[in-house]
């Protein structure tokens, strides 16, 4: 009996598919690797993480710089203070930190910049802020306050404890400034881009203050380049604004401009 054609070529091209599977190398076969997870992050990112383990706030303002690995353990409201402290020594000299009683923001968001900007006021009113309380008291406004009588303090000033980072180095900006006659248009713009972040990340006063000084430098250089990146992330209206506001900081005037 003469076999079926069509059988025939079907049971052949099922035996060529299996030949050309089989001769296919492993490792085409294998699905790709996923890409490499980052060992470090930058410093605010991993002190923040600290500090949602502990239940606690932890700020880290724009003068810090560096990456950290994550901890490798949770922090707890035990061992918070030693995972900060184990994290300012392995960031650029002069990253310190402080343990503060601040007040509270009246929106519900905590701007490091500013906080540090009322950390250093306050020190040069009471003097150093920050330090560590003898046994039995608790550091409250730059006073040492018995610890039992903290939380009553706290509470009638509407006071949040926080735990603030920041680089105390006197020369640190000067020393980020690079070298601009060295640099190529993609690191200029590069630097520029990063320094308008650090300025938009500033309290408002501090910032327009920056901006002024900009202002008065020359066209080609760090400062103007910093400037027009600023400038490029606003709006019209935010431009013409600032511009006003910038304005009336160099008159000597208020900043709204009036």
């Amino acid at each position: 009996m003469r076999p079926n054609l069509s059988a025939s070529l079907m049971c052949a091209a099922a035996a060529a598919l299996v030949t050309a599977v089989a001769s296919i190398p492993a490792t085409a076969q294998q699905p790709p690797a996923a890409p490499a997870r980052p060992t470090t992050y930058p410093a605010a990112v991993v002190l923040g993480q600290i500090g949602q383990s502990a239940g606690v706030t932890i700020l880290a303002d724009s003068t810090v710089q560096g990456r950290l690995p994550l901890p490798s353990t949770p922090a707890t409201a035990a061992t918070v203070e030693q995972q900060i402290a184990d994290s300012v020594r392995a960031l650029p000299a002069g990253t310190t930190w402080a343990k503060l009683y601040v007040p509270a923001p009246a929106n519900g968001r905590w701007n490091a910049d500013v906080v540090a900007t009322y950390a250093r006021a306050l020190a040069q009113v009471v003097g150093t802020v920050g330090r560590a309380a003898p046994a039995g008291t608790v550091e409250i406004l730059g006073r040492n306050v018995p610890a039992d009588k903290a939380n009553e303090y706290t509470a009638a000033l509407n006071l949040k404890l926080v735990y603030l980072v920041a680089n105390m180095a006197p020369q640190q900006t000067a020393s980020l400034m690079p070298n601009w006659s060295q640099l190529t248009p993609a690191q200029r713009d590069l630097y520029a881009q990063q320094q308008a972040q650090r300025l938009m990340a500033m309290n408002a006063d501090g910032r327009l203050q920056s901006l002024a000084q900009m202002m008065l430098t020359r066209e080609e250089s760090p400062e103007s380049a910093v400037m027009r990146a600023v400038m490029s992330q606003l709006s019209d209206d935010e431009r013409f604004q600032l511009k006003q506001s910038v304005g009336a900081v160099l008159r000597g005037g208020p900043a709204g401009g009036k």
